[in-house]
């Protein structure tokens, strides 16, 4: 599903920014994460988990950016999260070609302005990935939800080992 319209630029460059956004609750915060992107330099790409309930991509309103919608069943540390990812790179590239992919979740909002993201970036080539995951995050992600899809939910894979 796509809504707005491709943006191209009076001097026919294409967006140079895909946002891609993989969302599954807090829609209010969504809903300001795409107002405070909306720019025509962006396009705006978003992952909708099929589960959720609470965000309706009608009432997601962009004035200058392209906005691209995809539904997948996800799970959160399982594969399925990274299939979103691939989804969202898949439906990004075929609407492209932009210079910069940005991944975010549902629940990020930019802290700075998207004139200074674009000065950042500009006549860069570079690869720019930061993270800012504690050391409980990852212990979490390693150790309690290895193999998710495979086990299930609620039981670690310690415990499905021994138990049988």
């Amino acid at each position: 599903m796509s809504s707005g319209k491709d943006c191209v630029l009076n001097d026919n460059r294409v967006s140079s920014h895909a946002f891609l956004i993989i969302a599954h609750k807090d829609f209010p915060t969504l809903q300001i994460l795409v107002r405070l992107l909306d720019h025509p330099l962006n396009s705006i790409f978003i992952c909708i988990d099929e589960k959720t309930t609470v965000i309706d991509p009608d009432k997601l309103v962009l004035r200058y950016s392209s906005l691209h919608i995809i539904r997948k069943r996800i799970s959160w540390g399982s594969y399925s999260l990274v299939d979103a990812t691939l989804s969202l790179l898949k439906e990004s590239t075929n609407k492209g070609p932009f210079r910069y992919y940005h991944l975010l979740s549902g629940q990020d909002l930019p802290l700075k302005t998207n004139e200074y993201i674009h000065n950042f970036f500009k006549d860069k080539d570079l690869i720019y990935v930061t993270s800012y995951a504690s050391k409980s995050s990852h212990t979490r992600l390693d150790y309690m939800y290895p193999l998710r899809e495979k086990i299930g939910r609620g039981s670690s894979f310690s415990e499905r080992m021994y138990r049988d």
